[in-house]
């Protein structure tokens, strides 16, 4: 359930260097892929970002899904869906 603050959600490999320090999440980098349900909807892959979705409020519930199977690494940040 999303209850408020930052509101990403995504995957990334061991590669990742996310760091919440630095402000790196999910999407930021080579080695991982994310959305951001806050304020401007965006899915993101190597701090590249496209609009996606619809803002995200108190109380939805997401959840994601990945098929691995049938995309490559980088085409990826524009195959991820979610639910709300």
């Amino acid at each position: 359930e999303f209850i408020a603050g930052a509101g990403q959600i995504g995957w990334c490999t061991e590669q990742c260097e996310a760091s919440s320090y630095h402000g790196r999440g999910v999407g930021d980098d080579l080695f991982s892929w994310g959305i951001d349900g806050l304020q401007n909807p965006k899915k993101w892959y190597n701090t590249s970002s496209v609009t996606y979705g619809t803002q995200w409020q108190a109380g939805d519930v997401i959840g994601c899904c990945l098929d691995v199977t049938s995309v490559t690494s980088h085409a990826l940040a524009f195959d991820i869906s979610y639910y709300k």
